[in-house]
C-alpha cells in the first residue's frame, strides 16, 4: 500500500491509501492540471521523468509495466507513451501551451512566441536546437505578430499604438512606428506576398504602410492610404493583404469585409455566426481559407470574388 499525506507547517494527514500489487514497485505516476504526467521515485520522491503538454487535463491513468495510458473526461481519445526510451533524444525545455501569439519561420526552424500572463515579451525558440535562443522586451503589451519571411522583418503590434519592427539580420536594432494621435490598440496586421507593403488595423482605421530600404538597412514608410472605420464597426480579428492592393478581412462580429485602397470601395462578402480566427490566402493570391469560431471553413475564388466551398464541423 502507498500512502498520500497532506503536509502543512503544523500537521501531517494521511488522505489516501493506494493498493497496489508490485511490491517491487518504485515508481508512482502522476497527472495534474498543468496537464503534465510526472513520474516520480517513491524511495527518494525526486522527480525522474515528464510527459508533457496534454490536449486536455488528464482524468485517468493506468500503468503497465513500462507503458502509461491517459484518458480524459473531455477529450474522445486514449494516449499511450512508453516510458523506456533515450533520454538523450528529448528537449530539455519546450515552447509553453497556449501561448496566445506565435509566428513561425517558412523553414520551420524558428518560432517566435508571447507566453499567457506576460506579454511584455518576445520569446524566440529554434527547433533544430530545441531551445530557447533569445527575448525581447517590449514596452507594452503584444497584441499581435507579423514576420516578413524573405526580409526577416518581426512586426509586434502594441496595445499602446506602437509597431515595433525588429530586424532580424540587424539584431539588436529597433524598428518603430509610432501610434496615432488617439493611441488606438494595434488590432490585426497583415504584409503583402511580395513583402513591400504591411496593413495595419487599428481600433478605428486600417492603415497601408510601404516596406522598403535605405543603404541596405530595412525601413518602414507611410502611412500612405487609409480605410476609416465607422463607430459600430466591430473590430477587427483577421486580415490578409493581395498584392494588388485589396485587402481581405473578417471581423470579431463575424463580417468578412474586402477593401480596394486603388478604387476606396468595400464590399461584405460574408457574415458569419461568430468571430472570424484566421484568414490564410493561396500562394498567387488566387484563393483564401476563411475560419471562424462557429467551426465552419470558406474557400473563396477572389478573382471574381466568388464562394468556392464550404466546411463545417462539429
Amino acid at each position: 500500500t502507498l500512502c498520500v499525506f497532506t503536509v502543512t507547517l503544523t500537521s501531517m494527514q494521511k488522505v489516501l491509501d493506494l493498493h497496489h500489487d508490485a511490491a517491487e514497485g518504485s515508481e508512482i505516476i502522476t497527472s495534474a492540471q498543468d496537464r503534465i504526467i510526472r513520474v516520480w521515485g517513491i524511495t527518494t520522491g525526486a522527480l525522474l521523468d515528464w510527459i508533457g503538454v496534454m490536449d486536455s487535463v488528464v482524468s485517468s491513468l493506468a500503468v503497465h509495466q513500462r507503458t502509461i495510458i491517459s484518458a480524459s473526461i473531455i477529450a474522445n481519445q486514449l494516449k499511450v507513451w512508453q516510458l523506456d526510451y533515450n533520454n538523450k533524444h528529448r528537449s530539455k525545455t519546450f515552447i509553453p501551451a497556449y501561448c496566445p501569439l506565435v509566428v513561425l519561420s517558412k523553414d520551420g526552424d524558428t518560432v517566435f512566441y508571447v507566453k499567457e500572463g506576460n506579454k511584455t515579451e518576445v520569446f524566440t525558440w529554434s527547433s533544430s536546437e530545441g531551445l530557447r535562443s533569445g527575448i525581447m522586451d517590449v514596452s507594452s503589451e503584444v497584441c499581435c505578430m507579423e514576420l516578413a519571411q524573405q526580409k526577416r522583418l518581426l512586426f509586434c503590434g502594441l496595445r499602446t499604438g506602437t509597431i515595433l519592427i525588429y530586424p532580424l539580420d540587424f539584431a539588436p536594432e529597433t524598428l518603430c512606428l509610432p501610434p496615432p494621435e488617439n493611441l488606438p490598440m494595434v488590432r490585426s496586421m497583415a504584409i503583402s506576398p511580395r513583402e513591400d507593403q504591411i496593413a495595419v488595423a487599428y481600433e478605428d482605421a486600417v492603415c497601408l504602410f510601404e516596406i522598403t530600404s535605405r543603404d541596405s538597412f530595412p525601413c518602414v514608410d507611410g502611412p500612405f492610404e487609409s480605410y476609416s472605420l465607422c463607430l459600430l464597426h466591430s473590430p477587427i480579428s483577421a486580415m490578409a493583404l493581395l498584392s494588388d492592393c485589396r485587402l481581405l478581412y473578417g471581423t470579431f462580429g463575424g463580417e468578412v469585409v474586402i477593401y480596394d485602397f486603388k478604387s476606396a470601395t468595400a464590399a461584405e462578402l460574408d457574415h458569419h455566426g461568430a468571430a472570424i480566427t484566421c484568414i490564410t490566402m493561396s500562394n498567387w493570391d488566387a484563393q483564401a481559407l476563411i475560419g471562424s469560431q462557429d467551426c465552419v471553413q470558406k474557400l473563396w475564388n477572389l478573382s471574381p470574388v466568388l464562394l468556392n466551398h464550404t466546411m463545417e464541423y462539429k
